[in-house]
């Protein structure tokens, strides 16, 4: 909408102009004092032209002459602009000239000139070269640049050398076909002739056609370049290694490249040379760690980590010690203040205590955990609060809910999921709880249980639950069930992304899933603040009838995540087992709705454990 706006008075404001100009130019005739007063508007007509025919160029190739024609619009020249525009032989600078011809009302001569545009490109898709050559010779930059164009197409190699003596565009479609049909030697002639376009083709089809010795005679920093990256690309390390140490300033991303010799030379199983390589250039530090942790040198791995500079080694040290056993250390760490060691701290001893204590006496973890959530540190709170929940410890967590409103969410959410799957029993179980209704009454109280039950896989009773809310008159809970999908709801631009990918996805899906099977994929949604992701699961359960489930979260990818000391992990970017996340309930019904609108589907989608689901027809229109 805005947009629009934006053009739309873009636009009035030039034809405004232009009528002025128009009207100034009639009335000034040969009175130099009437012509400075014109000078103003063409200028301010001229500027706009400038503006606006190359924001609308801006997804074609860029004008080569575009500085010539801006200086000229700017300076309100806008004949001498055109002149420039009709001479040009580029196709982004032939549409600007069209544009601005609209815009100044010369329809006569944009109808001849698109006319004139038709015409000819009649001529190349009918292959009637001959007469567009004629065309061409005759000064037409248009019906040149077809021809040019033609003849790429056409693999003709000596009809583009016939144009390329001094026309810019001829030879660089030349020297691009040379390249396809790799005539080394005339690249080669280019190259000696000084064409810096002709290397940049040579070069990379040099290293593709293996032919190393002639990269090593050009004794140039790009070929040295190319010849690292070939033998890389082909897993030559010692080759790569030994040219990297001849050049050791082939280019100025050589680092990278004893990065990806490192990285080749583990991959091979050579962890000592990767080892040697990173310790002796002073690259990768976690790379670097890894390595030596998977060598049995946790402590000197521990140490690259502690020393280096990059911003997720503090937290990878953290992870190193808890994954070596290396507990106590983290335990210093923690109690001197390290609060990512507190928060690994904490989550270590949550796993091994919700491992140990399921069906046994506390463990030893659960009762540290306990101590140090008692000096009111946040990081244990949570652990705490969260492996109670695990364990069903409702007792303990009722305790705690006196003043932790943490442990009153865990508390319901701990108590609902054990409910049946009944239709009244979500509301039967609330009702039987009479003195901690009021733990959830408010808005944010409801949406933490609901929250957390989606996490436990019983989206069925948390739908439940936002259905009791909602009877008690909180119509804030209808975010959170499920309703017959509706055209009239507002268009959303991730909702229309993520439901063409669905679709695509099911159509592709349906063709290889067998009856009685399941198939699934991955959705995504990329955006800079954040990115949509959907698992997407197909179930066909007839050759006439599929289930189609959707899960959908989003991961903050803003810059106070990436810069804070919870940067996004991958884990981040799956559902359990492989992943952490938790599917957020009302972007799940939001999507599963607009995609049921896709697929033509009157139902309300039904909860499936962590998901929701709706059945289609098959075929799909």
């Amino acid at each position: 909408m805005l947009a629009w706006l934006r053009n739309r008075r873009a636009r009035a404001r030039k034809d405004a102009l232009a009528a002025e100009t128009r009207e100034l130019a009639q009335r000034t005739g040969a009175d130099p004092a009437m012509r400075r007063r014109a000078d103003s508007p063409m200028q301010r007509l001229g500027r706009q032209f400038a503006s606006d025919s190359l924001r609308e160029t801006r997804d074609m190739r860029r004008p080569e002459v575009t500085a010539d024609v801006d200086h000229l619009l700017h300076a309100g020249e806008i004949e001498p602009a055109l002149d420039i525009l009709r001479a040009s032989s580029l196709p982004a600078d032939r549409y600007r000239l069209k544009l601005i011809l609209r815009d100044l009302g010369r329809t006569e001569e944009l109808e001849e000139l698109e006319n004139w545009s038709e015409h000819l490109e009649k001529l190349r898709d009918e292959n009637r070269l001959d007469e567009l050559r004629l065309a061409a010779e005759t000064g037409d930059c248009e019906a040149r640049t077809l021809l040019l164009r033609a003849f790429a197409k056409a693999e003709d190699v000596e009809g583009l050398r016939m144009f390329a003596g001094g026309d810019p565009h001829a030879t660089e479609l030349l020297l691009h076909l040379l390249a396809k049909l790799r005539r080394v030697d005339e690249l080669r002639a280019f190259v000696i002739a000084g064409d810096q376009r002709a290397k940049k083709l040579l070069l990379p089809l040099l290293g593709h056609l293996g032919r190393f010795d002639d990269l090593r005679s050009f004794d140039d920093r790009d070929a040295d370049g190319e010849l690292i990256d070939q033998l890389l690309r082909r897993g030559l390390v010692d080759e790569a290694a030994n040219e990297l140490r001849e050049r050791p300033n082939a280019t100025p991303t050589t680092t990278d490249r004893w990065y990806e010799l490192a990285c080749l030379y583990a991959e091979q199983d050579r962890p000592r040379e990767a080892i040697a390589v990173l310790r002796d250039k002073r690259i990768d530090a976690e790379l670097l760690a890894t390595l030596l942790a998977g060598q049995g040198e946790v402590t000197e791995a521990l140490a690259v980590l502690d020393s280096s500079k990059l911003r997720q080694s503090p937290r990878s040290a953290a992870r190193m010690r808890v994954a070596h056993g290396r507990l106590d250390e983290l335990r210093i760490r923690a109690d001197a203040g390290d609060h990512i060691s507190a928060e690994e701290l904490a989550a270590a001893l949550a796993r091994a205590a919700t491992a140990q204590a399921a069906d046994e006496a506390d463990a030893a973890e659960l009762d540290e955990l306990r101590t140090r959530a008692a000096t009111g540190e946040p990081v244990y709170e949570r652990q705490l609060i969260g492996t109670l929940g695990r364990l069903g410890r409702l007792d303990e967590l009722e305790t705690l809910a006196a003043d932790r409103p943490a442990a009153r969410a865990m508390w319901w959410a701990t108590y609902l999921a054990t409910v049946g799957p009944e239709i009244d029993d979500v509301p039967r179980a609330v009702d039987d709880q009479p003195t901690k209704r009021h733990w959830i009454t408010e808005e944010k109280e409801v949406a933490e249980v609901i929250r957390l039950l989606v996490e436990k896989q019983r989206i069925d009773n948390a739908i439940a639950l936002a259905k009791n809310r909602r009877a008690a008159g909180n119509q804030w809970a209808e975010q959170w069930i499920p309703d017959l999908p509706s055209s009239a709801r507002p268009d959303n631009p991730d909702e229309l992304l993520l439901t063409n990918q669905a679709v695509a996805a099911i159509q592709e899906l349906l063709a290889t899933c067998p009856v009685g099977e399941e198939r699934r994929t991955m959705l995504r949604v990329a955006d800079a603040a954040y990115h949509l992701y959907g698992d997407l699961r197909l179930a066909l359960v007839a050759p006439d009838r599929a289930d189609i489930s959707l899960a959908c979260w989003h991961v903050n990818m803003d810059t106070a995540s990436y810069f804070g000391d919870h940067p996004p992990e991958e884990t981040e970017m799956a559902l359990p087992p492989e992943g952490t996340a938790v599917p957020n309930l009302t972007r799940t019904i939001d999507f599963i709705e607009a995609l049921a609108i896709r697929l033509k589907v009157r139902q309300i989608p039904r909860p499936n454990g962590s998901h929701l689901t709706i059945t289609v027809l098959l075929p799909l229109d």
